[in-house]
């Protein structure tokens, strides 16, 4: 026997039969309780100044209102039976809006304030994301110790957790779900017991009211190919083609039972999104060059090793990001460990399948994110469903991070479980890896410029500038990259030569993971103390406090924008919404509005006479500026808050009544129309079809109208009117098909009028007019959800009866 093979005899024993304690704590692992409280600690030391202090995590996309949601508690619980209509931005269909109160978290909305409730999404998520990878790597019949370093890195991978700072906590939701529906998919095809496939459909149901859609469709991909490579896989293992049968029935069963139980979350938002402001943009920008907008691009791809070399910019607003995006407020980073070990997994591609499974995965998610740089997405544009109505490719992100976590664990129980990758293997990546880290260190301007050359030579002279000052924060990524790398190879030697517990290699792992993340996910979790903003009552309350002394209903032109001078509660003309009304944000984004609204005075006051008859129209009743206007035709400014406040007395009232009409069926020459200040709308509607009535030549100026109800939320609006004369009553509010009159009872014709809005031909007399909204899509699909609702809580019954008389399904 040689010397090495002797000292080899010595040192395996230790490695075979650790210390008692190690062995006490690696078999608490198996115990359901231990790695739910792991991963529950972990996710509140992560969020620990948000848990246990006021203070709210900062988001830009939720804003600063951080007293929203302090309303008393049965205010709150009705406002979770979802609104048909709401007044903003001209009247928008919240019928067909996401539903987010569905999300089973939600309940925790209805006793705090709605930034605390993001919060506690956001250390939801991180729980979620840790304890299902952790079970779905102890699924693939991994060790224990693996599951529990590769759950940490992905729980705390800044592929999701930098989505804080950006505010997306449905995206970071969804995200964190995933898991849980690849758990439940696996571990249900390995054992064709249907309570994990009822676990798949919870997840795909509570992942579609986040509510993020898109994260579902991508985690439906990721589903389908863990499907087809582990049945497959299965088949030819056993030779069966009933089970391989019956297994494809559960699955379908699956998502099936997912989509209705998130029915109303996702099929009317996608029958009605034709008539919406996305898909015009859709079509108006270009197809696919609107599609693959925030695409991933190669820099970001180098950055999954160097997250400072394509960098990000960095929180609250210094430029950092170089790539080919306008800005970047995250990274699709997810730590250096999990790339090593990813990357030693792919030696077992010809004996594992499963290595080929989640390098295919990888692939496939990140060839997809790279959008026209790879020929995956144009083809996927063209034939698959619903490609081309989505954005943001580069949200696939998670799928590669999450696959790249399942290979890592690959290799790790490998290594646990004595089958060491062979030395000069290891060796020579690890050389190579480190040599490529530290040369970027010494040299980070001859990188770049080889990067450049390579992959962007017309970079253009502001981004060029950009990445020369990012070099010193390229550098220390490198360095720490490299020291990295020498450390992981340093432990993955001494554990193959025995002079490491597992238990010691994995917390040493577990170690640099953190610290490995932590570093990028600090500055994105941004806590502040709300008590140090005002309430929004408390905003321009003296100039809210004027215009809400009006008692009718009108609109309110605001200059600047409302970010820079809100006035809460108050019906603006413009906001933001991806679901408006196409007709409606046409006239947004038309150029005379534009400048009106961006220019400052005196610049903007030709625009805003210009524009006037359209906001007349538009029932702008206040044109509220931060400047002093001279507009002909304006009353003189009420001056408050800083704000001059002009009043418009020919804005047209939200309900009137038109005494003629002319049919003109060319929606941009009744645009042309409207826009002449020559045309008096409250005279003359303008109409896209003949009204249904006649209209003598005698047209008088009576008429009268009493409201009687109108509930917006509900969508119901009741008036009376008197005319001696035939007229047309006009609702400014955006004509919808879900809207429907009744005149004395008896359902008539909606009428679109003035390009926007609603109308109804009235004879002449005395009539009871209601409109009222309904969405037969909406319905039908409530139905749908109440039903795959039910059937998951029944299936949770039985399985938990199973359970008590001890026929309980196979654990992971």
């Amino acid at each position: 026997m040689s010397k090495r093979q002797r000292r080899a005899k010595k040192t395996r024993p230790a490695q075979s039969q650790p210390s008692s304690l190690a062995e006490r704590l690696v078999g608490r692992l198996a115990s359901p309780w231990i790695p739910v409280l792991f991963f529950a600690l972990l996710s509140i030391v992560y969020f620990a100044g948000f848990v246990f202090t006021g203070d709210v995590v900062f988001g830009n996309d939720t804003g600063t209102e951080f007293h929203k949601g302090k309303e008393p508690f049965l205010e709150k619980l009705a406002q979770v039976q979802p609104a048909n209509w709401s007044r903003y931005m001209g009247g928008t269909p919240e019928s067909a809006g996401l539903r987010a109160q569905y999300f089973p978290l939600h309940i925790v909305a209805l006793f705090t304030s709605e930034h605390r409730y993001f919060g506690w999404r956001y250390v939801f998520g991180m729980f979620c994301a840790g304890y299902f990878t952790f079970l779905f790597v102890r699924a693939m019949g991994c060790h224990s110790l693996s599951a529990l370093l590769v759950g940490t890195a992905f729980a705390s991978a800044p592929t999701i957790l930098t989505f804080t700072f950006a505010g997306q906590f449905a995206k970071m939701s969804a995200m964190t779900l995933f898991p849980l529906q690849a758990w439940g998919l696996y571990r249900g095809l390995e054992t064709r017991r249907w309570p994990y496939f009822l676990a798949t459909a919870a997840g795909i149901g509570a992942a579609i009211y986040t509510p993020q859609v898109q994260i579902v469709y991508f985690s439906l991909w990721g589903l389908g190919l863990i499907f087809l490579f582990r049945t497959t896989a299965l088949y030819r293992k056993e030779q069966n083609i009933n089970a391989a049968l019956f297994r494809t029935l559960l699955c379908a069963s699956a998502i099936c039972l997912g989509l209705a139980i998130g029915a109303e979350g996702v099929f009317p938002q996608w029958y009605n999104n034709q008539n919406t402001k996305r898909a015009a943009e859709a079509r108006a920008e270009g197809g696919m060059e609107f599609a693959v907008s925030w695409a991933l691009h190669p820099e970001e791809i180098a950055s999954l090793v160097i997250p400072e070399f394509g960098h990000f910019d960095i929180p609250p607003n210094k430029r950092a990001y170089w790539g080919r995006n306008a800005f970047k407020l995250n990274t699709e980073y997810f730590g250096l460990v999990i790339v090593f070990f990813a990357v030693l997994a792919l030696g077992q591609i010809r004996k594992d399948p499963r290595v080929l499974l989640f390098l295919v995965l990888f692939l496939f998610a990140t060839a997809f994110s790279l959008g026209t740089h790879t020929p995956l997405y144009e083809l996927f544009y063209h034939i698959v469903p619903g490609v081309k109505s989505l954005r943001v490719p580069g949200m696939i992100a998670f799928l590669f991070a999450f696959s790249a976590c399942a290979l890592a664990a690959l290799s790790l129980d490998r290594i646990l479980q004595e089958s060491p990758p062979k030395h000069p293997r290891l060796l020579v990546g690890a050389g190579i890896g480190t040599a490529v880290l530290f040369f970027t260190f010494l040299a980070p301007e001859a990188v770049f410029s080889i990067w450049t050359t390579l992959f962007w030579s017309d970079i253009p002279a502001q981004k060029n500038q950009i990445a020369q000052t990012n070099f010193t924060h390229l550098q220390q990524g490198a360095i720490l990259g490299g020291l990295m790398v020498i450390a992981i190879a340093a432990l993955i030697w001494r554990r193959i030569q025995g002079r490491i517990s597992s238990l010691s290699f994995i917390l040493a792992l577990l170690l640099i993971t953190l610290v490995d993340t932590w570093r990028i996910d600090k500055q994105f979790l941004i806590t502040l103390d709300p008590d140090r903003f005002p309430a929004r009552e408390r905003i321009n309350a003296n100039a809210v406090r004027f215009l809400k002394a009006d008692p009718d209903f009108f609109r309110v032109l605001l200059i600047p924008p409302e970010r820079q001078s809100p006035l809460y509660g108050i019906d603006l003309i413009y906001g933001f919404n991806d679901f408006s009304l196409q007709r409606y944000d046409a006239i947004l984004k038309s150029q005379g509005f534009l400048l009106a609204t961006q220019l400052k005075a005196p610049q903007n006051e030709p625009y805003i006479q210009r524009f006037l008859p359209i906001l007349t129209l538009m029932n702008t009743k206040y044109i509220v500026s931060r400047t002093p206007l001279s507009i002909p035709g304006l009353s003189e400014p009420t001056q408050l808050d800083g704000f001059h406040i002009y009043k418009n007395p020919n804005a047209l009232p939200w309900f009137y009544l038109a005494p003629q009409y002319k049919v003109e069926k060319d929606p941009d020459r009744v645009l042309g129309f409207l826009a002449n200040p020559q045309l008096n709308p409250s005279r003359i509607a303008l109409l896209e079809r003949e009204p249904g009535i006649k209209f003598s030549g005698n047209t008088g100026t009576d008429g009268q109208i009493e409201q009687l109800a109108y509930d917006a939320r509900q969508g119901y609006i009741e008036l009376k009117t008197k005319a001696s004369e035939p007229r047309i009553l006009v609702i400014s509010e955006n004509h919808h098909p879900n809207w429907h009159a009744y005149v004395d009872g008896k359902e008539q014709p909606l009428i679109r009028a003035n390009y926007l809005w609603k109308a109804v031909a009235l004879p002449p007399g005395e009539h009871h007019v209601e409109l009222r909204y309904h969405d037969p899509i909406v319905a039908f699909c409530r139905w749908i959800t109440l039903l795959g609702t039910a059937v998951l809580i029944g299936g949770g019954i039985v399985w938990i009866v199973q359970n008590k008389r001890g026929r309980e399904p196979d654990h992971a």
